[in-house]
Parts: structure tokens; C-alpha cells; sequence
């Protein structure tokens, strides 16, 4: 029985934990910039603002912190960009890293993309603070943050300190939400 309470007890505290994290635009507001440097997508090679790029189209932002950057979020990034890709509706996924390695994870992230194969995403380098952008909001105990963007809004957010494959449900509904 104290085994079962105890389990409970964690439990509560693990979930609770994760919903504190506000991290990231509200849904309803508008969509802050997203400059960026492409480096496997669309625009690699090239500062882009992304979501200036896609005004009107959906657009799932991943904010990665150095400690988001895993294999466990390689497969969530993986499964957000199959079922984006094979739904064909427009929607693109942009993955942002925010470093202080600027140079490193610039090497790094095309090497990435060899690996994990993305069809509907762009990997990109965050070219300013370790923090992100002020306007982002993004939480610092938030080492992922998964925004949808679609015509200037922000749609849904999610904030976790850490994810893996099995995380994407809640985006995947928004997605199919904010095209149907």
C-alpha cells in the first residue's frame, strides 16, 4: 500500500512538474520572428525568418536546448516529420538549436540530418543567445519547446524537459486541428 502511495505521490509530481513549464508565445498571440540559419533546409545556407517565409502555412517550431539536443528527441522530431510528410497538407517543421557552441552545432546539424533523414523539416541554428530570443519567452527548464504556427498565430504549444517519440501526440492533434 505505501509502495502504491509512493507511486501515486511521484507520479503527481513528475506531471506537475511538466505542466509548469510555461515555455513560449501563448496560443491566440501573434508569432514572434523566426530568423534563423538554415542549415538543411529549404533556405540552407541562408538567415531566414521562417515563419515570414510561410506566413500562411502550418508551422511546427522545435526550440532545442543544448541538453534537448538526444537521441530520444531525434526520434520525436523523426515522428513529427513522418506524419507531417505523410499527411501532405503543407505542414513544415523547423527545428531550432540554441547554442553557445555556434560553430560546433554548425558542423554538427548536417551530419544530423544524414542520420535522422527528415523529408518536411529544416534543421537551423538560433544565431544569437543560448537563451533565444526574448520574444520567444522560452523557459530555460524547457530543454524542448514545440510551438505550431499557422497564419501568424500561435496555435499550441508544449514544453518539456525532456521527450522522445512517444511525446508527439499532443502536437499531432493540434496539427490535425489546424488543418482540417
Amino acid at each position: 500500500m505505501r509502495i502504491y502511495l509512493l507511486f501515486l505521490l511521484t507520479a503527481g509530481a513528475m506531471s506537475l512538474s511538466a505542466a509548469e513549464i510555461d515555455s513560449g508565445p501563448k496560443p491566440g498571440q501573434a508569432a514572434p520572428a523566426l530568423k534563423v540559419k538554415d542549415l538543411t533546409g529549404q533556405y540552407e545556407g541562408k538567415i531566414v525568418d521562417y515563419l515570414d517565409a510561410r506566413a500562411n502555412e502550418p508551422t511546427v517550431v522545435v526550440w532545442l536546448t543544448d541538453e534537448g539536443w538526444s537521441r530520444p528527441t531525434a526520434r520525436y522530431l523523426r515522428a513529427i516529420d513522418t506524419h507531417i510528410t505523410k499527411q501532405n497538407k503543407g505542414v513544415y517543421q523547423v527545428v531550432v538549436r540554441m547554442t553557445e557552441k555556434q560553430e560546433e552545432v554548425g558542423r554538427q546539424l548536417p551530419r544530423a540530418q544524414q542520420s535522422i533523414r527528415l523529408v518536411s523539416s529544416a534543421l537551423t541554428l538560433y544565431p544569437g543567445a543560448a537563451s533565444g530570443p526574448e520574444a520567444w519567452r522560452l523557459d530555460p527548464k524547457a530543454s524542448v519547446t514545440a510551438v505550431l504556427v499557422h497564419q501568424g498565430k500561435i496555435v499550441a504549444r508544449f514544453a518539456e524537459a525532456q521527450v522522445n517519440e512517444t511525446s508527439i501526440q499532443p502536437m499531432l492533434q493540434a496539427i490535425q486541428k489546424a488543418v482540417e
